[in-house]
């Protein structure tokens, strides 16, 4: 699909954190803006070769410059480095089920080359409690997983200036996360990813697609009332601040006779 000639998009920016059904936009917007004019994923390392050093990026003033050229930027980046880049664009990012999403997350990470990242040779090792109780207090680990919406929300990795995670305490990671959701343009749902997705493209001028394909999608794996009670137990935990952070979108989504759009996600 070639971009709509004779039509200059909006310029725009994502910020998409994993495993809330992101890709499946990202392909359809890169279409439209030209693969040449876009960004996805770890595009704003991949040219990088210090990669341990998270704010080299922003030392790399012709990157950051083209960066800011291009029409749509989106990638697994937090908000200290999305901001750099919010002034004049349409910007918005998409939540999911907390549970849901790291459950899809490790599932995920068991079909990927075990040698590409530490998580993805972990969760091919061991089972998933032992997966996830790990998340609370392996570093490697919990920065992938531990209320991982929340932070990138709050700071998030590769940002300008970097901090760690257990440099905030919760309380300070849940505010400033709900203060950034503000100043997006659109906050999506992946639970109702077509109807937000499609609210987005009427933003930004683009038509609809006909089809609803997900990408990256793990069906038929276990959910969340599925599991044993300790498991959903160290699920709770992982998440309590994305929960919340959830479920303050979630009471937004209505219809438009102001109707709840969302039952009970978890039933």
């Amino acid at each position: 699909m070639e971009p709509r000639r004779g039509k200059k998009l909006k310029p725009a920016i994502f910020m998409h954190i994993q495993k809330t059904a992101g890709t499946a936009i990202i392909q359809l917007l890169r279409a439209h803006y030209g693969y040449a004019n876009s960004s996805s994923h770890g595009d704003h390392f991949s040219q990088l070769d210090e990669l341990t050093l998270e704010n080299r990026f922003f030392s790399n003033s012709k990157l950051v410059a083209r960066y800011q050229c291009m029409g749509f930027i989106s990638g697994h980046f937090g908000y200290d480095f999305c901001r750099r880049f919010m002034d004049d664009r349409y910007s918005f990012t998409f939540l999911r089920d907390p549970v849901e999403r790291v459950l899809s997350y490790y599932f995920f990470c068991r079909e990927r080359d075990p040698l590409e990242y530490f998580e993805y040779g972990l969760s091919q090792r061991v089972p998933l409690e032992t997966f996830l109780g790990m998340g609370l207090n392996n570093p490697a680990l919990r920065i992938r997983i531990w209320n991982n919406m929340t932070w990138a929300l709050a700071h998030g990795n590769w940002a300008h200036t970097p901090r760690a995670i257990d440099s905030f305490s919760s309380n300070e990671l849940l505010d400033l996360a709900l203060d950034h959701l503000s100043r997006f343009t659109f906050i999506g749902l992946a639970e109702c990813f077509q109807h937000d997705r499609d609210t987005i493209l009427s933003h930004l001028g683009i038509p609809a697609p006909l089809d609803n394909e997900y990408v990256n999608a793990n069906l038929g794996r276990p959910k969340a009332r599925d599991l044993s009670e300790s498991a959903r137990k160290i699920l709770a935990d992982l998440t309590c601040l994305d929960q919340m952070l959830y479920d303050s979108v979630l009471a937004t989504k209505t219809d438009a006779k102001g109707a709840p759009m969302l039952g009970d996600v978890n039933a």
